[in-house]
């Protein structure tokens, strides 16, 4: 009977630790996207202190972007502006997607957005983008008031 049971063991382990490592890595990886969220949450604001405060230019614009790179866990190469930030001077213009010159802008919308790769298991990041909806990719669109005016 003991000669049946040889190596028993060793198929018990492997069937629990399969599922196991594999619920360990998603749950890693799930926190960490929760983690880039709050930073990138946080650094969009400071971004926005730092382009409210600046005269409103494409330097103004960069300065929003490079901002938001210098914060951890943050890759440049995968923020992106999704337009050029549209200016207005009341609300009604931004709901209307009408734009001013930026010499008369009083707001700024800014669309950001940055593209979340998963670090252990890179093809969840392509399979969960496609048919889903997208669902890596972080966007935010925030209202800048400006304060040089």
């Amino acid at each position: 009977m003991l000669s049946r049971q040889k190596g028993a063991q060793s198929v018990e382990f492997a069937m629990l630790v399969i599922p196991f490592l594999i619920l360990i890595i998603g749950f890693f990886e799930i926190c960490r996207l929760l983690l880039v969220n709050i930073i990138f949450d946080a650094a969009v604001n400071a971004g926005v202190r730092e382009a409210k405060t600046r005269p409103i230019s494409p330097i103004s614009d960069q300065a929003f972007a490079e901002t938001i790179a210098k914060f951890p866990l943050i890759d440049k190469s995968k923020l992106v502006l999704d337009r050029s930030p549209l200016y207005a001077e009341h609300f009604s213009d931004l709901v209307n997607n009408k734009s001013v010159s930026k010499s008369r802008a009083v707001l700024g919308e800014y669309d950001v957005s940055y593209s979340f790769s998963f670090a252990l298991l890179p093809s969840l990041t392509a399979q969960l983008s496609e048919p889903i909806g997208n669902m890596t990719t972080l966007k935010r669109k925030v209202l800048v008031s400006y304060d040089n005016k």
